[in-house]
């Protein structure tokens, strides 16, 4: 009996979903432990990722300057008029980055053609189902005429005599 307790106490404690549990705990508990699964799983898992920038034009402006100066020629008896045009343009737009996770597009995608081929399946198999329908259906029809011709003749023969 001893033996046999003993023997059950080593399957028990020796069992793979019991080790599991243990080994999960430790990472989730212990910070050295999660760190070190955690990098693993990134080298085993790389980041599939794809940044898209969008230009959006927003706020534009415009900003002129004018300087006029005059000067006269008291010995030539010229007036000359300056005009100094500065033209000065700020562009403000602004970038707006999305950060694409192609894994979890490409788990969709998988998602979705697994949808279309289960949707694909139930398709055949209802037209499946309709032909046999339709054929048990003229089968059942054949039988119940079959059945009224009989019943026909037998009336008929009964009220002749």
């Amino acid at each position: 009996m001893r033996n046999i307790l003993l023997l059950s106490l080593l399957l028990i404690s020796c069992s793979q979903e019991r080790k599991v549990t243990k080994a999960v705990n430790t990472v989730l508990y212990n910070d050295k432990a999660f760190n070190k699964v955690g990098l693993q799983w990134a080298k085993l898992n790389p980041i599939d990722t794809t940044i898209t920038n969008t230009i959006f034009k927003s706020d534009t402006i415009t900003l002129r300057d004018t300087i006029e100066f005059h000067h006269i020629d008291e010995v030539n008896h010229t007036d000359t008029l300056f005009k100094i045009i500065k033209k000065t343009v700020y562009v403000h737009d602004s970038v707006q980055k999305y950060v694409q996770d192609n894994r979890v597009l490409n788990a969709y995608k998988d998602t979705i053609q697994s949808y279309k081929n289960q949707l694909f399946i139930t398709g055949v198999h209802l037209t499946e189902s309709q032909q046999e329908t339709s054929k048990y259906k003229w089968r059942f029809f054949g039988l119940l005429g079959i059945i009224v011709l009989i019943l026909g003749i037998s009336i008929y023969l009964k009220f002749r005599i």
